[in-house]
């Protein structure tokens, strides 16, 4: 690899840079699909490609394999976009900038997107090398996952003859995966009356906090920026005579918000007491999330006084309660896989508009009631307060199977590789893997992948060593398969 010398595999790593090259943010993968069509054409790689972006590419057996079963590694182009505030990137038209620090490679001010470009190196890398034995191959790359599996939904299951898959979205070494939550987005909207007002707008920031995948972290003890807000403002009203003029916060609605914003009307002799409260609320929750996430900021800023169209008093009012009563984090544990979340959600997305108020949950579980349990409560909390809910985005979860022969031989594979036995779980994060299972319910299907850190956040970080050794596994295990 000519940026990252001495960075092993070698092939695999080529390829990653490759399409960290391309912009492939959820939404705009058409550069990306284009690219893997170009890549079986030059080398005479049969494939499929569909209207959505989908990409499958067949490649025949080794020598010695021919017959044996078919199978099939999948895994998504698109990464979530998200970057510092400090960052110039334009996600549109800008490679992500790699940057190899000891044992890991991370972005410059930005997502990494490993998640899941890795999977997309592992299968270009296998599909270009012809010294790697396998059965017969199928390779499929599929679009926006992380939008709503837009690309999972719209496959044609017709595509797919294997009957063994090893999906390679997950994101941490030693564990195998065998079943999902599902999920749901509801979108919530309330009505906003506004009036022309004169005073000090106010920009009211809460930053510095560690975030997160909401399926992967949902059940660490960070908070939501979106939340906090919440009680900042609820606080403020109580005290001072203030109007909301706008609010924004979070960039996905799969990522636990870091920021959010909230911009203030007050009177001159009001904006010490703004100042003081804020400080006060700081406080609180630095106290509430000491050692976990101590790193939250609560900071004002004033501009000149001018005329603005700010909220009635009974629109801001309803909005701050939405904000305190919307369930956010774990709402119940697993009772049969200890230590794993059953049912959760995630308030990762608010804004203002002229005449409406948003703000965006995803729910997951992996039971099917629970999650529409939850997704009610979303709803009705909506409805009470006079405004609407939006629901879509669903999709199942997939359900663990006890009589799993691929992940017999990749618990074998692993404890032999590795000396250790591998951690067998399901997780609360979703995979494509319920829809595929749910359109082809006999396909025997795993997930795995290499080591990850802080995924759909500008800290996303990938081990090099966990990629090296999860590269020589899945090879291992296409070899006895």
């Amino acid at each position: 690899m000519t940026d990252f010398p001495g960075t092993e595999p070698a092939e695999v790593f080529r390829f990653f840079k490759e399409i960290s090259d391309i912009p492939r943010g959820s939404g705009n993968t058409d550069a990306i699909s284009a690219y893997l069509c170009r890549f079986a054409e030059e080398r005479g790689i049969s494939y499929e490609h569909d209207e959505t972006g989908n990409v499958l590419m067949r490649k025949g057996a080794s020598a010695g394999y021919e017959g044996h079963e078919t199978v099939i590694l999948q895994g998504h182009v698109d990464m979530v976009c998200v970057k510092t505030e400090e960052s110039g990137h334009d996600f549109e038209k800008d490679p992500i900038e790699l940057i190899v620090e000891n044992d890991w490679i991370r972005a410059d001010g930005t997502s990494l997107g490993g998640d899941d470009g890795i999977a997309v190196a592992y299968m270009l890398a296998l599909l270009d090398d012809e010294s790697i034995p396998h059965p017969p191959l199928e390779t499929l790359f599929t679009v926006d996952e992380e939008t709503g599996m837009y690309g999972a939904k719209a496959l044609d299951p017709a595509w797919i003859t294997a009957s063994r898959m090893i999906n390679l979205d997950s994101e941490e070494e030693g564990i195998i995966t065998t079943g999902c939550a599902g999920g749901l987005d509801v979108v919530s909207l309330l009505p906003v009356n506004r009036h022309a007002l004169r005073g000090i707008p106010v920009r009211v920031l809460i930053s510095g906090l560690k975030g997160g995948h909401s399926g992967s972290a949902i059940q660490e003890p960070v908070a939501s920026a979106n939340k906090l807000m919440g009680r900042l403002l609820k606080a403020l009203y109580e005290e001072l005579p203030v109007s909301l003029v706008d609010l924004s916060g979070g960039e996905k609605r799969n990522a636990i918000c870091v920021s959010s914003e909230a911009i203030l009307l007050a009177d001159e002799e009001d904006i010490q007491a703004i100042a003081d409260i804020a400080g006060e609320m700081e406080d609180a929750f630095r106290n509430e999330y000491k050692c976990a996430d101590d790193g939250i900021s609560v900071l004002c800023q004033c501009e000149e006084e001018m005329l603005v169209n700010a909220m009635d008093d009974d629109s801001a009012k309803k909005i701050i309660d939405f904000l305190i009563l919307v369930p956010h984090g774990v709402e119940k544990m697993n009772a049969v896989l200890s230590g794993s979340v059953e049912t959760s959600t995630n308030i990762g997305v608010i804004g203002s508009e002229e005449s409406f108020f948003s703000g965006c949950s995803l729910v997951r579980s992996s039971i099917g009631t629970s999650k529409k349990m939850l997704a009610d409560r979303i709803v009705t909390l909506t409805e009470l307060l006079g405004g609407e809910a939006e629901l879509s985005g669903d999709y199942p979860a997939w359900e663990f199977k006890t009589d799993s022969d691929l992940l017999t031989v990749a618990k074998e594979v692993e404890k032999e590789l590795t000396g250790t036995d591998p951690v067998v779980t399901v997780t609360h994060g979703g995979l494509e893997c319920g829809l595929i299972s749910e359109a082809l319910p006999d396909l025997d299907i795993i997930s795995i992948g290499p080591k990850m850190r802080d995924i759909h956040t500008y800290n996303e970080m990938l081990s090099i060593p966990s990629v090296a050794k999860t590269w020589e596994i899945l090879k291992e295990i296409l070899k006895r398969l």
